[in-house]
Protein backbone atom coordinates (compact mmCIF):
# COMPACT_ATOMS: atom_id res chain seq x y z
CA UNK A 1 0.00 0.00 0.00
CA UNK A 2 1.03 3.59 -0.58
CA UNK A 3 2.22 5.75 2.35
CA UNK A 4 -1.04 7.72 2.21
CA UNK A 5 -3.14 4.57 2.72
CA UNK A 6 -0.98 3.50 5.68
CA UNK A 7 -1.61 6.90 7.30
CA UNK A 8 -5.38 6.53 6.91
CA UNK A 9 -5.32 3.00 8.37
CA UNK A 10 -3.26 4.19 11.35
CA UNK A 11 -5.68 7.05 12.03
CA UNK A 12 -8.73 4.74 11.88
CA UNK A 13 -7.13 2.22 14.25
CA UNK A 14 -6.18 5.00 16.69
CA UNK A 15 -9.72 6.36 16.77
CA UNK A 16 -11.16 2.87 17.28
CA UNK A 17 -8.81 2.18 20.19
CA UNK A 18 -9.57 5.58 21.74
CA UNK A 19 -13.32 4.99 21.47
CA UNK A 20 -13.09 1.57 23.05
CA UNK A 21 -10.98 2.94 25.86
CA UNK A 22 -13.40 5.81 26.52
CA UNK A 23 -16.37 3.44 26.63
CA UNK A 24 -14.52 1.13 28.99
CA UNK A 25 -13.60 4.05 31.24
CA UNK A 26 -17.22 5.28 31.39
CA UNK A 27 -18.54 1.80 32.18
CA UNK A 28 -15.91 1.27 34.86
CA UNK A 29 -16.61 4.69 36.39
CA UNK A 30 -20.37 4.05 36.39
CA UNK A 31 -19.86 0.69 38.10
CA UNK A 32 -17.57 2.22 40.72
CA UNK A 33 -20.01 5.05 41.42
CA UNK A 34 -22.88 2.61 41.84
CA UNK A 35 -20.84 0.65 44.38
CA UNK A 36 -20.57 3.85 46.42
CA UNK A 37 -24.27 4.64 46.10
CA UNK A 38 -23.71 7.60 43.75
CA UNK A 39 -26.09 8.24 40.86
CA UNK A 40 -24.04 8.28 37.68
CA UNK A 41 -26.74 9.68 35.37
CA UNK A 42 -25.49 12.42 33.04
CA UNK A 43 -26.14 16.09 33.81
CA UNK A 44 -29.37 17.13 32.01
CA UNK A 45 -28.81 19.28 28.98
CA UNK A 46 -30.03 22.84 28.72
CA UNK A 47 -33.41 23.14 27.06
CA UNK A 48 -33.39 24.90 23.68
CA UNK A 49 -35.44 28.04 23.11
CA UNK A 50 -38.25 26.27 21.25
CA UNK A 51 -39.44 24.65 24.49
CA UNK A 52 -40.10 28.05 25.99
CA UNK A 53 -42.50 29.45 23.37
CA UNK A 54 -45.79 30.86 24.67
CA UNK A 55 -49.17 30.47 23.02
CA UNK A 56 -51.63 32.48 25.06
CA UNK A 57 -55.17 33.41 24.05
CA UNK A 58 -57.76 35.88 25.32
CA UNK A 59 -60.17 34.13 27.67
CA UNK A 60 -63.23 36.00 26.44
CA UNK A 61 -66.39 35.83 28.55
CA UNK A 62 -65.29 34.13 31.76
CA UNK A 63 -68.81 32.94 32.55
CA UNK A 64 -68.62 30.73 29.48
CA UNK A 65 -65.65 28.88 31.00
CA UNK A 66 -67.34 27.79 34.23
CA UNK A 67 -68.77 24.37 35.09
CA UNK A 68 -67.16 22.66 32.12
CA UNK A 69 -65.11 19.49 32.03
CA UNK A 70 -63.32 20.60 28.85
CA UNK A 71 -61.93 23.78 30.47
CA UNK A 72 -58.97 23.00 32.71
CA UNK A 73 -57.15 24.85 35.47
CA UNK A 74 -53.46 23.96 35.72
CA UNK A 75 -51.14 24.65 38.63
CA UNK A 76 -47.50 23.68 39.03
CA UNK A 77 -44.73 23.92 41.59
CA UNK A 78 -41.21 24.11 40.23
CA UNK A 79 -37.73 23.77 41.66
CA UNK A 80 -37.00 27.21 40.16
CA UNK A 81 -37.70 29.14 36.99
CA UNK A 82 -34.35 28.86 35.17
CA UNK A 83 -33.77 26.87 32.00
CA UNK A 84 -32.37 23.90 33.97
CA UNK A 85 -35.24 23.67 36.47
CA UNK A 86 -38.17 21.27 36.36
CA UNK A 87 -41.76 20.91 37.52
CA UNK A 88 -42.01 18.95 40.78
CA UNK A 89 -45.78 19.15 41.31
CA UNK A 90 -48.56 19.22 38.72
CA UNK A 91 -52.27 19.63 39.37
CA UNK A 92 -55.19 19.80 36.95
CA UNK A 93 -58.81 20.64 37.77
CA UNK A 94 -61.74 21.18 35.47
CA UNK A 95 -63.99 24.16 36.13
CA UNK A 96 -66.61 21.97 37.79
CA UNK A 97 -63.98 21.61 40.54
CA UNK A 98 -63.14 17.95 39.88
CA UNK A 99 -59.48 17.05 40.38
CA UNK A 100 -58.24 15.44 37.18
CA UNK A 101 -54.57 15.13 38.12
CA UNK A 102 -52.61 15.64 41.36
CA UNK A 103 -48.99 14.64 41.09
CA UNK A 104 -45.78 15.13 43.03
CA UNK A 105 -42.39 13.84 41.92
CA UNK A 106 -41.88 12.64 45.50
CA UNK A 107 -44.57 10.03 44.82
CA UNK A 108 -43.89 9.18 41.17
CA UNK A 109 -41.33 10.33 38.61
CA UNK A 110 -42.70 13.08 36.40
CA UNK A 111 -42.51 11.05 33.14
CA UNK A 112 -44.84 8.48 34.73
CA UNK A 113 -47.76 10.93 34.65
CA UNK A 114 -46.89 12.67 31.41
CA UNK A 115 -49.22 10.48 29.34
CA UNK A 116 -52.11 11.41 31.64
CA UNK A 117 -51.25 15.09 31.35
CA UNK A 118 -51.04 14.97 27.56
CA UNK A 119 -54.38 13.15 27.37
CA UNK A 120 -56.05 15.82 29.52
CA UNK A 121 -54.55 18.73 27.59
CA UNK A 122 -55.40 17.16 24.23
CA UNK A 123 -59.08 16.83 25.20
CA UNK A 124 -59.29 20.36 26.66
CA UNK A 125 -60.82 23.30 24.79
CA UNK A 126 -58.72 25.78 26.74
CA UNK A 127 -56.40 25.76 29.75
CA UNK A 128 -56.68 28.56 32.32
CA UNK A 129 -53.73 29.19 34.59
CA UNK A 130 -52.66 31.92 36.97
CA UNK A 131 -49.36 32.91 35.38
CA UNK A 132 -49.99 30.76 32.31
CA UNK A 133 -46.81 31.69 30.44
CA UNK A 134 -44.61 30.40 33.26
CA UNK A 135 -46.61 27.19 33.86
CA UNK A 136 -46.66 26.42 30.14
CA UNK A 137 -42.95 27.09 29.73
CA UNK A 138 -41.97 24.97 32.71
CA UNK A 139 -44.14 22.02 31.64
CA UNK A 140 -42.77 22.15 28.08
CA UNK A 141 -39.25 22.53 29.44
CA UNK A 142 -39.63 19.56 31.78
CA UNK A 143 -41.01 17.43 28.96
CA UNK A 144 -38.06 18.29 26.76
CA UNK A 145 -35.54 17.58 29.50
CA UNK A 146 -37.02 14.12 30.03
CA UNK A 147 -37.09 13.38 26.31
CA UNK A 148 -40.86 12.80 26.12
CA UNK A 149 -43.09 14.10 23.37
CA UNK A 150 -44.03 17.75 23.24
CA UNK A 151 -47.12 19.22 24.89
CA UNK A 152 -50.20 19.27 22.64
CA UNK A 153 -51.10 22.59 21.04
CA UNK A 154 -53.93 23.41 23.45
CA UNK A 155 -54.83 27.08 23.87
CA UNK A 156 -53.77 28.59 27.20
CA UNK A 157 -55.12 31.78 28.77
CA UNK A 158 -53.58 33.78 31.61
CA UNK A 159 -55.83 34.46 34.58
CA UNK A 160 -53.16 36.61 36.24
CA UNK A 161 -53.24 39.01 33.29
CA UNK A 162 -57.04 39.18 33.42
CA UNK A 163 -57.14 39.68 37.18
CA UNK A 164 -54.40 42.33 37.22
CA UNK A 165 -56.10 44.34 34.47
CA UNK A 166 -59.45 44.15 36.29
CA UNK A 167 -58.04 45.03 39.71
CA UNK A 168 -55.30 47.54 38.85
CA UNK A 169 -55.65 48.45 35.18
CA UNK A 170 -53.76 47.55 32.01
CA UNK A 171 -50.01 47.88 32.34
CA UNK A 172 -50.03 47.55 36.14
CA UNK A 173 -47.49 45.41 37.96
CA UNK A 174 -48.57 41.77 38.04
CA UNK A 175 -50.66 40.75 41.03
CA UNK A 176 -49.23 37.42 42.12
CA UNK A 177 -51.43 34.55 43.27
CA UNK A 178 -50.82 35.06 46.99
CA UNK A 179 -51.61 38.76 46.69
CA UNK A 180 -54.80 37.99 44.76
CA UNK A 181 -55.80 35.44 47.40
CA UNK A 182 -55.38 38.08 50.11
CA UNK A 183 -57.26 40.76 48.14
CA UNK A 184 -60.20 38.42 47.62
CA UNK A 185 -60.17 37.12 51.20
CA UNK A 186 -59.63 33.53 50.08
CA UNK A 187 -58.46 31.33 52.93
CA UNK A 188 -54.82 30.27 52.75
CA UNK A 189 -54.35 26.51 52.25
CA UNK A 190 -53.15 24.37 55.15
CA UNK A 191 -50.96 22.38 52.75
CA UNK A 192 -49.64 24.66 49.99
CA UNK A 193 -48.88 23.09 46.64
CA UNK A 194 -49.91 22.85 43.01
CA UNK A 195 -53.37 21.50 43.78
CA UNK A 196 -54.21 24.29 46.21
CA UNK A 197 -52.85 26.87 43.78
CA UNK A 198 -55.12 25.47 41.07
CA UNK A 199 -58.09 25.57 43.45
CA UNK A 200 -57.31 29.17 44.34
CA UNK A 201 -57.11 30.03 40.64
CA UNK A 202 -60.53 28.45 40.11
CA UNK A 203 -61.98 30.55 42.94
CA UNK A 204 -60.51 33.69 41.39
CA UNK A 205 -61.94 32.70 38.01
CA UNK A 206 -65.41 32.36 39.57
CA UNK A 207 -65.08 35.68 41.40
CA UNK A 208 -63.98 37.49 38.25
CA UNK A 209 -66.73 35.87 36.18
CA UNK A 210 -69.42 37.02 38.64
CA UNK A 211 -67.91 40.49 38.83
CA UNK A 212 -67.62 40.92 35.09
CA UNK A 213 -71.15 39.58 34.53
CA UNK A 214 -72.51 42.07 37.09
CA UNK A 215 -70.66 44.94 35.42
CA UNK A 216 -71.95 43.91 32.01
CA UNK A 217 -75.51 43.78 33.33
CA UNK A 218 -75.14 47.18 34.94
CA UNK A 219 -73.89 48.65 31.68
CA UNK A 220 -76.77 47.05 29.79
CA UNK A 221 -79.31 48.56 32.14
CA UNK A 222 -77.65 51.95 31.96
CA UNK A 223 -78.14 52.27 28.23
Amino acid sequence: MSPGVWVIVAVVLSLALYGAGAVGWRLGRRSALREHGIDAKPVPREVPQRARADRLVDLGDLSDLLDRRDVLIVGTVTAGTGVREEVVETAVLDTTGVVRLDHSTRARPWPDIYGELVELLTAATVVVSYGAALHLRMLAQTAERHGVKKLPGTDWGCLMRRYTEAAAGAGAQWIELEAARTREDIAAPTTPGALEDARTALQILRILARREAAEAEQQRRGR
